[in-house]
């Protein structure tokens, strides 16, 4: 796909989630059901208090364009663009033109689990993907994690008051895995989670909030990170490091969220 035909793409998916999407919790593959997947592998108790609710507000999921491909001349340029219609957020998360800057890290393989629908040329993550797959790894410490991932995990040596880490599930879809999910817990099995997604080229997708979900920007250093958060207390803090995504969300305070995005951003920008 030629950048002519994946700007074309582009615009016409972006113009669909501002114009034709209805913000309601999808049945396909999304963040919802990684976020609530991650919160049932955490209840302690009968009842988890609303562990998901933010997830469930705004994060909706991945839409990729095209057939991956792998480049070794340039790295692809991402970007998140910010539409507000109707008093809802929404914002798009991808590439949208390339740069000539050689790569930090290898691009990543022919991914497997993509699927095509029948009637467009948009393709969707495999739900597999995103589901509780035996095949998944889990570890203990980050450093481990980091080995079976086609980008290093940053250190995150700063954990909320309360909290432990409960483990770190790496989605393994492909023998070195772009995706990684970091999930803390407090004595209530009551978690936030760090989620670190590696971008195809010609990829995007969407994060987006309804009326009572509040939004503001703020930068970090060069890095513009996107905050989301409740009247109930959850919070998410999104963005993009070269072509990783990286999602920050619970029940934390907007301070508690600030150290970890911080030094995230410091770790994997040094």
């Amino acid at each position: 796909m030629n950048k002519e035909e994946f700007d074309k793409l582009f615009d016409q998916a972006f113009e669909e989630s501002v114009q034709n999407h209805k913000f309601t919790p999808d049945a396909g593959p999304s963040w919802e059901k990684l976020q609530l997947q991650l919160a049932k592998k955490k209840r302690r108790k009968s009842q988890l208090r609303a562990l998901p609710y933010i997830a469930a507000s705004f994060l909706l999921g991945a839409f990729l364009f095209g057939t991956p491909t792998a480049s070794n001349a340039f790295q692809p340029l991402f970007k998140a663009v910010v539409t507000i219609k109707d008093d809802v957020v929404r914002i798009m998360f991808g590439e949208n033109n390339a740069s000539k800057t050689v790569p930090k890290t290898p691009p990543p393989p022919e991914d497997s689990s993509i699927v095509e629908y029948d009637d467009s040329n948009v393709v969707a993550v495999d739900e597999h993907y995103l589901s509780s797959n035996p095949q998944d790894l889990r570890f203990t410490t980050l450093e481990e994690a980091s080995e079976k991932t086609n980008f290093p995990i940053p250190a995150i040596t700063y954990i909320a008051k309360g909290y432990q880490l409960q483990e770190v599930i790496v989605f393994q879809n492909q023998e070195i895995s772009r995706m990684a999910a970091i999930s803390y817990t407090d004595d209530e099995g009551i978690a936030y989670t760090i989620i670190l997604q590696r971008l195809l080229e010609n990829s995007a997708f969407t994060s987006g909030g309804g009326p009572n979900i509040k939004m503001e920007t703020l930068k970090i250093g060069t890095t513009e990170t996107y905050i989301f958060s409740t009247n109930d207390g959850y919070i998410a803090q999104e963005f993009l490091i070269d072509d990783i995504h990286v999602s920050v969300s619970g029940p934390l305070s907007p301070e508690e969220t600030l150290i970890i995005s911080k030094e995230i951003i410091k770790n994997m920008t040094k």
